[in-house]
């Protein structure tokens, strides 16, 4: 029984023990500034539902970034830049005629096997004279229609 209390006291010291170097070590150890970059949301149609979620889309990078300063001195370089894609954003409506499978991907519910089988119906069919023509390709219901409907055109 002594053996096993003292396992445990040593457990629970050594446990201890790591948490407390872990809190020092992760607030005296800075690796000079970060700087953080975000995207610039896609504007949504204004009869979009407003519970529904917008997907995320590629965009154009916010023109000014936050900059994170460590508090203390460090030896490490700060990194002034972080390389950055730049793409235009997509607008919406998107015309479902024209759209390539990577803008057709920028829909909800859409994901890029689905983009690619409504690309390729339109190059076998011709184009869509409606949005509802949407319903012969295979992979779109009327749930999934009902959640582009806004965001496509014809």
């Amino acid at each position: 029984m002594k053996k096993l209390s003292i396992w445990i006291l040593l457990t629970v010291t050594l446990v201890f023990a790591a948490f407390v170097g872990g809190i020092y070590f992760g607030r005296n150890f800075h690796f000079g500034e970060v700087q953080i970059s975000g995207n610039i949301p896609t504007t949504i149609p204004a009869s979009a539902s407003a519970t529904q979620p917008a997907k995320p889309s590629a965009s154009t990078p916010a023109p000014s970034s936050s900059i994170l300063k460590p508090s203390g001195s460090s030896s490490v370089p700060a990194v002034s830049t972080v390389p950055t894609i730049v793409t235009t954003a997509p607008v919406f409506p998107i015309n479902i005629n024209t759209a390539t499978a990577e803008e057709l991907d920028l829909l909800p519910e859409i994901g890029p096997v689905l983009a690619q089988r409504i690309v390729a119906y339109r190059n076998a069919f011709g184009d869509f004279e409606s949005i509802e023509d949407l319903l012969r390709v295979n992979g779109i219901g009327e749930k999934t229609l009902d959640k582009i409907r806004d965001y496509i055109t014809v």
